[in-house]
């Protein structure tokens, strides 16, 4: 995700300002994209014949960047997301690093990156790089407005509209990174579990998430459970540590429930104390609707035992 969040980034911003100057000097591009649209996906292209710019000739001075102050914000937020996907890769290799962990075949490895995208320098760094993608329609948007007119403004809004696609999957990918839908577990202080070594293969490393394996992995835990081992026998080293394997993930959920079911009682015993404590208050306060409840209470029990 993290790669692919940069490149498509790239693209975008690229895409931006050269189909604007392809635009500026009627050089449209659209009907390729046409053709091989239809030979490609419907099997059959009509002849294309294409004149540009009308027969004059398309000039791109050198330049730099400072010259025209309008593109200086481009470069400030074209460079948020790259250096935000700098820092969080280095955050995560310090923090496998600062582990101990150097297999992704250990459990010790799929228990950290189930609660990688939790911690907070994580988030932080996949905001910064979200930031790019949020700012840069409105920065576009804003100078549009107060610096274009006429045929260059229509030009921006239509190739802004273009873009708008793109710019919604990359923060679409961007808001997976930052909020992953795979299940975590916490199994982390069940020692005998992250000793423990699942088989993956090298092209795992990069075929495979780590979120996707550990799903097939509950998925071969629950079979396993119900009477079918075939799935769990394939992420096991040895055959016979099938059962070993199971017993100690049951195990590390028991922990996982009783931990949050005594997290839960701790939690509304707090609520209880809060409100007992508040009860207390306003009955101190209000002495008169005390007495007034004392009344109330000795009424409903002479009734009662009239009654009886």
């Amino acid at each position: 995700h993290i790669y692919l969040s940069v490149l498509s980034w790239h693209s975008l911003v690229t895409t931006v300002n050269s189909r604007c100057a392809q635009e500026e000097h009627h050089i449209g591009t659209s009907r390729i994209d046409s053709y091989f649209s239809d030979l490609f996906f419907f099997g059959h292209a009509r002849e294309v014949k294409l004149t540009f710019n009308h027969g004059t000739d398309l000039v791109l001075p050198a330049a730099y960047i400072w010259d025209e102050g309008i593109n200086i914000p481009w470069i400030i937020i074209g460079w948020t997301l790259p250096s935000g996907a700098l820092a969080l890769l280095l955050f995560i290799f310090w923090s496998f690093a600062a582990a101990g962990i150097w297999s992704f075949e250990s459990a010790r490895y799929l228990n950290f990156t189930w609660h990688l995208a939790r911690k907070r320098p994580y988030r932080v760094c996949v905001a910064l790089m979200s930031a790019g993608p949020v700012l840069l329609p409105v920065t576009w948007f804003l100078q549009v407005v107060f610096w274009t007119s006429g045929n260059e403004a229509l030009i921006n809004l239509s190739v802004m509209k273009s873009c708008t696609m793109s710019g919604l999957m990359l923060l679409f990918s961007l808001n997976l990174l930052a909020f992953p839908t795979a299940p975590v577990h916490f199994w982390h202080g069940c020692e005998e579990f992250l000793e423990l070594r699942f088989r993956r293969s090298c092209l795992s490393l990069f075929l495979q998430s780590n979120s996707s394996f550990g799903m097939k992995l509950m998925d071969a835990l629950w079979t396993a459970q119900h009477g079918d081992s075939s799935r769990l026998r394939r992420y096991v080293p040895e055959e016979g540590d099938v059962e070993r394997v199971l017993d100690i993930c049951r195990r590390a959920q028991q922990e996982e429930a009783q931990n949050k079911k005594a997290f839960e009682m701790a939690k509304f015993a707090d609520l209880d104390y809060d409100g007992s404590s508040s009860a207390s208050s306003t009955t101190h306060l209000d002495p008169l609707r005390t007495a007034n409840a004392d009344v109330d209470d000795n009424r409903r029990q002479g009734h009662l035992s009239n009654l009886v």
